[in-house]
């Protein structure tokens, strides 16, 4: 059996072959004028997560660490509670009372 020499192309090189390859797709990506895909939209939200979600829905969750990103991004309250015990808008604009008539008496 011959003895197996070993690759000539070091770490170094391989690391320098890289970065110029990525360099270089950057900067054709910009001369060319290339935009960003539809997926990268502003009105997009990526998640990544280690592990699914067994369920999306909230009522039958367990709570536990990829069932709770979910339910915080989906299922969020529409006001939220300050340090004081004072409702305040969360994801309403402004919470309806007696006060600012979005409560009728």
């Amino acid at each position: 059996m011959k003895d197996s020499k070993p690759s000539d192309f070091t770490r170094r090189e391989f690391m320098k072959t890289t970065g110029y390859v990525a360099f270089s797709t950057v900067v054709a990506g910009s001369v060319l004028g290339i935009t960003n895909p539809a997926w990268a939209a502003k009105k997009s939200i990526i998640v990544g997560m280690t592990q699914e979600p067994v369920n999306f829905n909230p009522l039958l969750y367990v709570n536990s660490g990829t069932e709770e990103v979910p339910e915080a991004c989906m299922f969020d309250a529409l006001w939220d509670m300050n340090h004081l015990g004072e409702f305040i808008p969360n994801l309403a604009v402004k919470v309806p009372t007696l006060e600012n008539g979005g409560i009728s008496s």
